[in-house]
């Protein structure tokens, strides 16, 4: 198995990478701050739904023999299914991890990127990341695995954008606190000003 921790090797780099910007940019230290904690959310988000990846032939074609996944198509489906269930620890950490997989994005995008403090520019990103995982977790299954390894489950697209928006309207609520302090400066890795109010 190709374990998520795998990614972090690429995390380093990127880390490398936004230091030096921010150095030659001169970047706000609590700016940097942000995008150095964005990049290791993002490696967590693709190391907890795309892996661990199996890559021996024999695991494989086992697991394609167990068919021990399936997708679901159907809104409300799975989270009927979990809340009708006795122990209702199952469906905390079912519901409330994908409600929280997708919180921090929704502060980081407006954080982060001025555009992004639209309402309607944010929930589109929001919506296009997590329809981006979850088709990519489609196609491994049919394509790559030939079994439903990762599902497609269309409670996760609404739990996981509810969490986003959740995300969202919390750095509303801190934007008056923010302000113009170091995080919201004309300096940043996108070059883009953000003296634009967002609304």
């Amino acid at each position: 198995m190709l374990p998520g921790s795998s990614l972090y090797v690429l995390t380093i780099l990127a880390v490398l990478g936004i230091v030096v910007l921010a150095g030659i940019r001169r970047m706000p230290y609590l700016r940097t701050l942000g995008w150095l904690a964005f990049a290791v959310y993002m490696t967590e988000v693709v190391s907890r739904t795309l892996f661990p990846l199996p890559t021996q032939a024999r695991l494989i074609a086992d697991m394609r023999i167990q068919q021990f996944g399936h997708h679901n198509f159907v809104p409300f489906r799975t989270m009927s299914s979990v809340l009708t269930r006795p122990d209702l620890s199952v469906a905390l950490v079912q519901i409330g991890g994908n409600l929280l997989l997708f919180f921090p994005l929704g502060y980081f995008l407006p954080l982060l990127f001025s555009r992004m403090r639209r309402p309607r520019n944010a929930l589109a990103a929001l919506f296009a990341a997590i329809i981006g995982v979850e088709v990519v977790q489609l196609l491994l299954s049919a394509f790559v695995f030939g079994f439903v390894y990762k599902s497609f489950d269309a409670d996760d697209i609404l739990l996981n954008l509810c969490g986003g928006l959740l995300g969202y309207g919390l750095f509303r609520l801190c934007q008056p606190l923010i302000g113009r302090t170091s995080m919201d400066t004309p300096s940043s890795l996108t070059g883009s000003r953000v003296d634009d109010p967002g609304v």
